[in-house]
C-alpha cells in the first residue's frame, strides 16, 4: 500500500502504540513489537481521538513500562520525534505522556510532560543535567489535544508542537541524549512514583527522526492510521499507523 507522500515514512517509527487495548498491557504496532507492562492499577478504556484510548487515574498509580534490557529501538540517543494525542482530566500537577527517565542514580535520558498546562520535554547528555523546552501557550483539559516535541540534530534546536505547529521557542541542544539503562514509560515517570497521567492517552509514537514540520502536521492530520509497512518474516501481521 502506497504511503501518502506528506507521511513520515513508517520505518522511522520505533513505538507505536494506538493504546486501543480492551484491557491489559499496551501493545506496539511497530516492526520492534515491544509489549509495555500494565503497572498499577487496571487502566480503563475510553473513546479515542482515533479508535478507543485508555484512561488514566492518578490514584490508582498506572502506567505502562517495559525494561530497557526487553525493549528494541527504543533507545534512542539521535534525532527522535514523540507525538500523541493527550486528553486531560485535570493539570493540576506534572502529567507525564512518555519517558525514559529516573531521578536516581543519574538514570535520566528524556521525558515529555504537561506541566502547569503547558507541553514541555527535557533531555540530558548525561542522565542528570537537563535542557527543557516548554510550550508558549496551554491546552485545555476536557478535550483532546495533539502534542510533539522534536529533537533536530541538523539545527541542534528542541521543539514543542501543539496541533501540529511548533509552539514556543525552540531550545539549544548539541549532543547526543544519554544512553541509560532506564525502562520506556508511558503515563508515569520510571520508578519514582510521581507525575502520573490523568485522564486519556492515544496513538502514542516514538520516532527515531525529527519529522520536518509539514510532516508533523501531516501525522496531526490523520484520521485513521491506515497505511501499512509489512513486519519482518516471522514477526506477525503488517504493522498499522
Amino acid at each position: 500500500m502506497a504511503i501518502p507522500s506528506n507521511l513520515p515514512q513508517p520505518t522511522y517509527i520505533q513505538g507505536l502504540f494506538h493504546l486501543d487495548e480492551a484491557s491489559g498491557n499496551a501493545l506496539d504496532a511497530s516492526v520492534n513489537a515491544n509489549t509495555l507492562t500494565e503497572t498499577g492499577g487496571t487502566i480503563g478504556t475510553i473513546a479515542g481521538q482515533i479508535g478507543t484510548a485508555r484512561d488514566f487515574v492518578p490514584a490508582d498509580t498506572e502506567s505502562f513500562q517495559i525494561t530497557d534490557a526487553s525493549q528494541t529501538g527504543l533507545d534512542i540517543t539521535g534525532e527522535i520525534s514523540v507525538t500523541g494525542w493527550v486528553y486531560g482530566d485535570n493539570f493540576g500537577a506534572t502529567r507525564t505522556i512518555a519517558c525514559k527517565w529516573n531521578t536516581a542514580g543519574n538514570l535520566e535520558c528524556w521525558r515529555f510532560h504537561i506541566a502547569a498546562s503547558k507541553v514541555s520535554a527535557e533531555i540530558t547528555p548525561d542522565g542528570s543535567t537537563q535542557v527543557v523546552t516548554t510550550s508558549a501557550d496551554t491546552i485545555s483539559t476536557g478535550g483532546y489535544n495533539h502534542v510533539a516535541f522534536t529533537l533536530n540534530q541538523s539545527t541542534d534546536l528542541v521543539q514543542i508542537y501543539i496541533a501540529g505547529l511548533a509552539n514556543g521557542s525552540a531550545v539549544s541542544y548539541t549532543t547526543d541524549i544519554a544512553d541509560k539503562n532506564t525502562p520506556f514509560e508511558i503515563g508515569a515517570l520510571n520508578n519514582n512514583g510521581t507525575n502520573y497521567w490523568d485522564g486519556r492517552l492515544d496513538e502514542v509514537i516514538v520516532w527515531n527522526k525529527c519529522l520536518t514540520a509539514s510532516e508533523m502536521l501531516a501525522v496531526k492530520n490523520i484520521t485513521a492510521y491506515n497505511y501499512f509497512v509489512p513486519r519482518p518474516i516471522g514477526i506477525g501481521s503488517p504493522m498499522m499507523i
